[in-house]
């Protein structure tokens, strides 16, 4: 019992160990290699499933699950509806931390997602969080947090291709892994859009695995998601109340209806799960090291600079850039904006 407890806690720890490392390669290059590849897509006019962006982006969410062990399942996505309409608004239920990847891994299109600016102070994820759509709002500014809103349908409503933005209607993560009140940001959004198609987007056993405050999940498992029937409201007559209401009705119905069907617990599927998480990580890690001594072995030859001072540019260098890309999309972002705005009233009033 003792080999095992000591076997569990090594795989949990290389599992840690094994993401950081995919952080630190991904994030500068990946983020990188998205913006490059979706300013591509947009010249070359390509259509939404077609993205070689959105792919890269699917690609890293699903290494990253992949890592965690996690298997996914999913049920009912209609891709003909993505397909048919500009903007869809996806409506997913938030216990877990791993519902952003779960939501970048299985919509077929791309996607933005609103995000507590908190998580946009966290170096390496940050990066990575913006290239794949993150917006961050400020919730404890009601102003900037409505200007996040509505720059996330703006930017929806520019793109050349169909976008689906995703929001979380409880404003937060659960602790129970059962629904929250739904908080009014979700009706906003949905008005802003022009009533848009919304999906229903329901995430089981994520909570299991990885709850909020977890730094690693520390199982492996089956997560499945399940796209239900989209709601059509653009022709009812509904306020911003009833339309969070039959949201949460349809929501809580999908969950009373899915949350009882058996997830995969075949020990063997778990065997594998495990094996896979490992292998990879481990080669994650070796990959990292790797790098980090040809990279290190280049800067002593042509700067002079030993391992520890190599270390320390990089730490501060990523805090400084964390900074600045934070102080620009929580606030510069919308100074930008308002003063735009102010100028265009006053040239109109000037005319």
């Amino acid at each position: 019992k003792i080999k095992k407890n000591i076997l569990v806690h090594c795989e949990i720890f290389l599992r840690l160990v094994g993401l950081i490392s995919t952080f630190l390669l991904v994030a500068p290059l990946g983020s990188s290699l998205i913006l490059f590849l979706r300013a591509f897509d947009e010249i070359r006019g390509a259509e939404s499933f077609n993205y070689i962006s959105e792919k890269v982006k699917r690609s890293i969410a699903w290494l990253l699950l992949w890592q965690c062990g996690i298997k996914v399942l999913i049920t009912g996505r209609n891709d003909q509806l993505f397909v048919d309409h500009e903007a869809i608004l996806l409506s997913f239920s938030h216990a877990s931390n791993l519902d952003g990847f779960l939501v970048t891994a299985t919509c077929p299109i791309r996607q933005l997602a609103l995000g507590k600016k908190e998580l946009f102070l966290i170096p390496f994820f940050s990066w990575l969080s913006l290239a794949f759509g993150g917006v961050p709002v400020d919730r404890g500014n009601r102003d900037r947090a409505s200007r996040a809103l509505r720059r996330s349908v703006q930017s929806a409503r520019s793109s050349r291709c169909s976008v689906c933005l995703a929001i979380a209607p409880e404003g937060t993560r659960s602790t129970t892994g059962q629904l929250l009140a739904f908080k009014k940001g979700v009706a906003h959004m949905w008005e802003e859009l022009g009533r848009a198609p919304v999906i229903p987007f329901l995430i089981l056993g994520a909570f299991d695995l990885f709850p909020r405050g977890s730094w690693v999940n520390e199982s492996t498992g089956t997560v499945r998601v399940v796209f239900l029937e989209s709601l059509l409201l653009a022709e009812q007559e509904l306020n911003r109340d009833q339309f969070m209401l039959l949201l949460r009705r349809r929501m809580l119905q999908g969950l009373s209806q899915h949350d009882s069907e058996p997830g995969d617990t075949d020990p063997a599927q778990q065997g594998q799960l495990r094996a896979t998480s490992a292998l990879l990580n481990a080669l994650v890690v070796l990959l990292c090291g790797g790098l980090y001594g040809s990279v290190q072995r280049m800067l002593s030859q042509g700067l002079g600079l030993s391992g520890l001072q190599m270390v320390a540019a990089v730490v501060g260098g990523s805090l400084v850039l964390t900074v600045v890309l934070y102080v620009y999309n929580v606030y510069g972002v919308h100074w930008f904006t308002s003063s735009n705005s102010s100028s265009s009233i006053s040239s109109k009033k000037e005319n």
